[in-house]
């Protein structure tokens, strides 16, 4: 935090709060624009550098993500997991934790990411809009590559996989409160599409968009290469070093550097000032996570921007403690939602299966 604190050091303009799953591609992709001058970007991130990859990447470390009911709430499990919200009800189960640490949930997600639907957006800034899906080149194209929800699903594939799908597209068609397939975009790479005989390419939207390389040496074997958002910022934060270098310096200048990434840094509350309807941060309340020790405030410039990527639970105790008086300000964290899980088993007759080969 010293070297951010640096009198001398440049302003920032772009100051991203949370380095877990959204943090580091938010400030990796605003690094990596090609912009002149290139923004100075500041990650700062609650937990430490833990790992580099995804933990299913690595060999077997015994870090695997943590779920359940915790044993003291104030202690934070196997090095990372730490909990930001507790029930007031002591029968009801506590929030099951949150990876406190470079890359966050990243590493240990691979989960189903699809691309949102025009219904959802309908609200959104028509510029934003294009600009997340614009083909080729935009940003939900570029993220559906890196984390691998544009190809097919290999993971689980086959004639039998085949098989059940096919029935399942003829079935769709006759329940009620279905979403259209013709209203769904096409979320596979064109050119597996177009692989694919034309009569079936409408089925290929029934292909799970699962975040992970899903090719294996059979079916049901998953490869090992997930996503996580770490390499995407170790590779900017190296960048952003040697470019800092002075001519003929084996060493970086911190006060240059155009990102940077302070670890083990909470912040506490933003302390912001009102223009008219005009609102902005004026400084950021920061403390060490380790000790609990209060940083000096970090000072936002009037031209800068502060995005807040912390995770559902932390960004919404840090916008209900910051921004009282804002328009709307009850409706915060009114439209939090859980997400469940159901694991349900259902028996299929295989002569049930209209389209699967006999000899198979």
């Amino acid at each position: 935090m010293d070297e951010v604190l640096r009198e001398d050091a440049d302003p920032f303009d772009i100051i991203v709060l949370g380095g877990g799953s959204f943090g580091p591609i938010a400030a990796a992709h605003a690094f990596n624009l090609d912009s002149t001058p290139r923004p100075r970007i500041l990650v700062l991130e609650a937990g430490p550098y833990f790992v580099p990859e995804h933990v299913q990447n690595l060999p077997q470390m015994d870090i695997s993500a943590q779920f359940g009911r915790p044993g003291n709430p104030d202690v934070q499990r196997d090095r990372v997991w730490g909990l930001p919200w507790r029930s007031k009800n002591p029968n009801v189960d506590q929030f099951p934790s949150i990876a406190f640490c470079i890359g966050g949930r990243s590493l240990y997600f691979g989960g189903w990411s699809p691309e949102l639907l025009e219904s959802e957006t309908q609200q959104w800034p028509s510029d934003l809009l294009n600009e997340l899906r614009a083909r080729p080149g935009g940003y939900f194209e570029t993220a559906s590559a890196q984390i691998g929800t544009n190809t097919t699903n290999d993971y689980i594939h086959g004639p039998f996989h085949e098989a059940i799908r096919q029935q399942l597209f003829e079935g769709l068609g006759g329940l009620p409160n279905v979403y259209p397939l013709g209203e769904i975009p096409q979320h596979l790479d064109p050119e597996q599409v177009n692989r694919v005989a034309p009569e079936k390419r409408e089925q290929l939207k029934l292909e799970a968009p699962l975040a992970v390389q899903g090719t294996g040496p059979r079916a049901g074997i998953a490869a090992g290469n997930k996503f996580s958002s770490v390499p995407l910022l170790t590779f900017a934060a190296r960048r952003a070093w040697k470019a800092s270098r002075p001519p003929g310096s084996l060493y970086g200048n911190d006060a240059k550097k155009q990102l940077m990434i302070v670890p083990n840094c909470r912040v506490a509350r933003l302390m912001t000032e009102r223009n008219g309807d005009t609102w902005r941060v004026t400084e950021i309340v920061v403390q060490d996570s380790r000790t609990g020790q209060k940083f000096p405030n970090l000072r936002v410039p009037p031209a800068s921007a502060v995005v807040i990527a912390m995770g559902t639970i932390e960004s919404t105790r840090l916008a209900l403690l910051s921004f009282q008086g804002i328009p709307n300000y009850h409706l915060i964290g009114t439209n939090l939602l859980a997400h469940l899980r159901s694991n349900t088993t259902i028996n299929v007759p295989i002569s049930a299966l209209k389209y699967l080969p006999p000899t198979v």
